[in-house]
């Protein structure tokens, strides 16, 4: 179990394992504000985690999952759909916690989800 990591820049400078399950986390432009919105479900899950992304203004985003030491994995790209929902299989990965990111011109929306076996 990794505990006690914590991002050294930008605004979110915190402990990852202080973060709310369902805290947003945003940097550069307010990406609510431009009509962006992520939600995770079920969370915790053990197989498989719908991810759901409102994109009022149809402008491409990427869709990425990392783990806590920032192992990375992009699961979609340059999506322009203004409701766009995926049924990502997470059921190969170990029980811990993980990260989807929406990433928008260089701008971002993350949200954690627990991964129990």
């Amino acid at each position: 179990v990794v505990t006690g990591l914590k991002s050294d820049s930008g605004p979110y400078s915190q402990s990852l394992s202080n973060l709310a399950e369902s805290e947003l986390l945003e940097s550069g432009i307010n990406l609510e504000e431009m009509g962006f919105s992520l939600d995770l479900s079920p969370n915790p899950t053990k197989d498989v985690v719908t991810v759901s992304v409102k994109n009022s203004k149809g402008i491409p985003f990427d869709l990425k999952i990392s783990d806590l030491l920032g192992n990375e994995t992009t699961i979609a790209k340059k999506i322009k759909h203004s409701d766009y929902q995926l049924k990502y299989d997470i059921s190969s990965y170990p029980t811990g916690t993980y990260f989807v990111q929406l990433k928008v011109k260089g701008s971002s929306i993350t949200k954690k989800v627990i991964v129990k076996k």
